[in-house]
């Protein structure tokens, strides 16, 4: 809510939200007149590649603190850059993959929204960085590898554990 006014004199960035929820009326109400902000509600997860396709970057303005934010990921995942408020674990998953810019302020959101409306190839570079982390780090299968890894090891040292030099 704190982006509305800077997008309503920025009408050159484009805002689609995907989703809906409690809050949506009053984002609405925020929203109201503004041409450049555009409300999906509910999108079928056949959708979503589509929207993420057309995309210059997705943007996370959360103001809470997130442990894993979903969002930003799977944008990454499909080479899609993300625009982060610097908050909790937001900013460890952009500074990781290289995949985004984070924000502090509003100002600064915007300086970065026309950073990627200006130059593609940023956008591009961003992209790349995101997917190739997103795949060596956040797959289901990397997780699951790491995962069965994990339980290897502890049974090897519970095994190593019950060996005594007296049998």
């Amino acid at each position: 809510q704190d982006l509305f006014p800077l997008l309503r004199s920025f009408p050159r960035a484009r805002l689609r939200i995907a989703g809906a929820g409690d809050y949506e009326g009053e984002l609405r109400r925020l929203a109201a007149g503004m041409a450049n902000v555009e409300f999906l509600g509910q999108v079928h997860p056949s959708r979503v590649r589509e929207l993420y396709a057309g995309a210059v970057a997705v943007l996370v303005p959360s103001l809470c603190y997130e442990v894993f934010p979903l969002a930003p990921v799977e944008a990454m995942a499909n080479g899609v850059p993300v625009i982060a408020r610097r908050i909790g674990a937001l900013t460890e998953v952009i500074e990781q993959s290289a995949g985004g810019l984070l924000f502090d302020s509003p100002a600064q959101c915007r300086a970065a929204m026309e950073r990627l409306l200006e130059s593609p190839a940023l956008g591009a570079t961003l992209g790349t960085n995101g997917r190739r982390a997103a795949l060596a780090d956040w797959t289901e299968d990397v997780h699951i590898a790491r995962y069965l890894d994990l339980i290897e090891s502890h049974r090897t040292r519970r095994r190593a554990a019950r060996i005594t030099p007296d049998g």
